[in-house]
């Protein structure tokens, strides 16, 4: 984003309540929603994203992640970083949109992050089994 366009949402969203701190946006009234626009590409570690959802509301158009793939990228934090808070939004996010996540998908994913982890951070499939119990799914 160039310098006048990144003033420009500053402007914006300072109307609107909000107040960068570091790269996030912290709403100053108690919105509990905060706004990113992280630096390209999307990715999930290394992986390079693929596939977007759009939300399409008038002539507006919102590119977002898939439920699973911010699923992911919330284990991700909680996995290497132990945020509780993430659970709880993958959690939410499975709940919210349970018919079109890809279980298996995220499954095998932890699976190899484990694997590949599992020196640095062991308790990876513990973690993951955390998430599906909440889900009362089968691992």
């Amino acid at each position: 984003m160039d310098d006048q366009r990144e003033h420009k949402v500053v402007e914006v969203l300072s109307a609107l309540g909000y107040e960068l701190e570091g790269n996030t946006f912290v709403h100053r009234h108690g919105n509990p929603f905060t706004i990113e626009f992280p630096r390209g590409p999307a990715s999930i570690g290394d992986e390079v994203l693929q596939h977007f959802n759009t939300v399409r509301q008038d002539n507006r158009i919102l590119v977002v992640v898939t439920p699973t793939d911010c699923i992911r990228d919330r284990l991700a934090h909680f996995f290497y970083w132990n945020d509780r808070s993430a659970l709880s939004a993958a959690i939410g996010v499975a709940q919210a949109h349970t018919s079109s996540i890809q279980f298996e998908y995220i499954k095998t994913w932890a699976a190899k992050l484990a694997v590949e982890s599992k020196v640095e951070y062991p308790d990876i499939p513990t973690k993951a089994r955390q998430f599906f119990e909440a889900l009362q799914l089968p691992e």
